[in-house]
């Protein structure tokens, strides 16, 4: 085995650098983690080599990055890939920073007592070489102006041609990045590893990149475990599943001792659609600070604006601090809720953790269907959350990414063994999406979890761990789970009241 050094990745991305660097090499090198826990393990971590568009012979070479966790068993079973979320989600950036923690330690302990733990990166994320970001921000336009559905489409159209054309003109082929060249990827590290078949660990689109290499690769799969799923067809959210996850988390709030006195006539989601009708008659202006200045600004707030803000505030607050925030803006305090829509107006640049070209790559290149899409458009709950799919349908516009046939998204029908998890609070893929993809898959096994949000795999680890530890170890290494429930219940958030949100 070679051995890694910067300059070898260098020569891979840099022709004429003159390291003879192939497409399928790989190369390992031994590696300590550490765990933010104080614990730590031994790994092996380096960079696979893979043309950046399979489709074109002469095309360049990138570099995938890639970690290895040899089993602890006796004799190993075959190898479980854990499959980032995302696109562009990244578990080596936090493994390589000792930011993952205790949950993701015991996970990789149960998977390495039924085999080797292979984590590859995606093409274009995290350690992976080229890092596919935007590197730009991009105005929503003036705070003081009404936000429209037309804005929005506007902006995201804008930010998505920006991004790919400063990327072709960097040399680089946004076409090569696709849900198909990922899970080709992924393929081929298995066959250069030496493994014949391997399981998947997967959440968020990892399920959906796992449904992607089952549809192409259904003969290398022993088994997979997915949760936040996410089908082939499901990359625009649909908007009843979302008012869903919203509905049970409210339903929760609404019982909770210290918020049921505050809870408006009718609930909150009557005050919510009152709320719209009064803005859609009469927008109100907001003074607020902006953080990045210091400076005070005004915003106007309108209902689509509130129609997505109140939504958001529960992925970005956590269902915790959500109801009692929320509570206050259908009082008429809208001062969390300025600061939401300031942020949606002024910013669309980059996170750290989401490299934003190659998300919209990877996501435009998997649009829905022609049903799905007719379903997306005409969906009731739009007339409360708003359209939740503008920045796709304007982004994707512009992207112009490859798509796949429509046979390529139907339903997958298979005999593969398959464990799902997912939760009834998960605001980023709804309980529907899991519903829909576990029907195709005769030896599948739904498990729902009552209260469980986006974070579910975190969640069962460290609320449930004498249901899942076991849960997974037998079902990984192909013992029978006839028996298991196919629901169980997370405790209640302890809910804060609006004037002790942090």
């Amino acid at each position: 085995m070679k051995m890694i050094t910067r300059l070898l990745v260098a020569g891979a991305l840099m022709p004429g650098i003159g390291y003879a660097i192939e497409p399928g090499d790989l190369y390992l090198a031994p590696d300590i983690v550490h765990f933010s826990d104080g614990h730590s393990t031994t790994a092996e971590r380096g960079y696979f080599f893979v043309p950046e568009n399979r489709e074109k012979p002469q095309s360049p070479l990138i570099a995938i990055s890639v970690m290895r966790f040899y089993s602890t068993a006796e004799n190993p079973g075959d190898p479980i890939f854990v499959l980032a979320g995302g696109p562009g989600s990244s578990y080596l950036t936090r493994l390589k920073s000792g930011r993952s923690g205790s949950a993701f330690r015991l996970l990789l302990e149960d998977l390495r007592t039924v085999g080797d733990v292979v984590i590859p990166d995606q093409r274009g994320a995290g350690l992976s070489l080229p890092f596919l970001n935007a590197d730009t921000k991009l105005p929503q336009g003036d705070p003081a102006v009404l936000m429209t559905p037309a804005t929005i489409e506007q902006v995201a159209f804008a930010a998505a041609r920006e991004a790919r054309q400063r990327w072709e003109a960097l040399g680089r082929d946004p076409d090569g990045y696709s849900a198909p060249a990922l899970a080709r990827d992924v393929n081929q590290l298995r066959e250069a590893l030496g493994y014949e078949k391997f399981s998947i660990y997967g959440g968020s689109f990892g399920s959906q990149s796992t449904f992607t290499i089952i549809r192409l690769f259904p003969e290398q799969i022993s088994r997979i475990v997915v949760w936040g799923i996410e089908d082939i067809d499901h990359t625009f959210d649909m908007p009843t599943g979302i008012l869903n996850s919203l509905k049970a988390i409210l339903a929760d709030a609404e019982a909770d001792p210290d918020l049921a006195p505050l809870i408006p006539e009718g609930g909150i989601l009557a005050a919510v659609q009152r709320k719209i009708e009064e803005l859609t008659k009469s927008p109100v202006k907001v003074i607020t600070t902006d953080p990045d200045t210091g400076e005070s600004v005004t915003i106007v707030i309108g209902p689509e604006s509130f129609k997505r803000a109140w939504r958001s505030g529960a992925r970005r607050n956590g269902p915790q601090a959500w109801p009692g925030s929320l509570l206050s803006a259908l009082e008429g305090d809208y001062s969390t809720l300025a600061q939401q829509v300031l942020r949606m107006k002024t910013d669309v640049s980059d996170s750290p953790a989401f490299p934003r070209a190659q998300f919209q790559a990877i996501d435009c290149g998997l649009p829905p269907s022609r049903a799905r899409s007719d379903q997306l458009k005409s969906d009731p709950a739009i007339a409360i959350l708003g359209d939740i799919n503008l920045g796709y349908w304007g982004g994707c516009e512009a992207w112009q990414a490859p798509g796949v046939s429509e046979a390529f998204k139907a339903p997958l029908k298979t005999d593969i063994d398959a464990l799902f998890l997912h939760g009834t609070h998960d605001l980023s893929t709804p309980l529907m999406n899991a519903k829909s993809a576990s029907a195709g898959y005769h030896n599948g096994h739904l498990v729902i979890v009552e209260r469980a949000t986006h974070g579910i795999s975190e969640e069962l680890y460290r609320e449930r761990p004498d249901f899942i530890r076991p849960l997974l170890r037998r079902f990984l290494s192909g013992q029978s789970i006839d028996g298991t429930p196919g629901q169980i219940t997370l405790p209640p958030a302890d809910y804060l009241p609006p004037k002790a949100r942090p």
